[in-house]
C-alpha cells in the first residue's frame, strides 16, 4: 500500500528507539516537544530543523 505512517504519542527515548527498531521512521509526541503556540513553534523549528529533517 506504500503508506506513510507517523507514530503518535511518543513520550520518551525508549519508545522512540523501540519504534525505530520496528521500522518506524516518523514520530510525534511529548518526547520531542509539548504543543506550542505558532510563534514558539516557528522558533523551535528554526532552532531544531537539522535534528528534525
Amino acid at each position: 500500500m506504500h503508506l506513510g505512517v507517523i507514530a503518535k504519542g511518543v513520550e520518551n527515548a525508549e519508545q522512540c528507539e523501540i519504534l525505530a527498531r520496528l521500522g518506524c521512521e516518523h514520530f510525534q509526541g511529548y518526547h520531542f516537544s509539548r504543543p506550542l503556540p505558532e510563534n514558539q513553534f516557528v522558533e523551535w523549528m528554526t532552532a531544531n530543523s537539522a535534528a528534525v529533517f
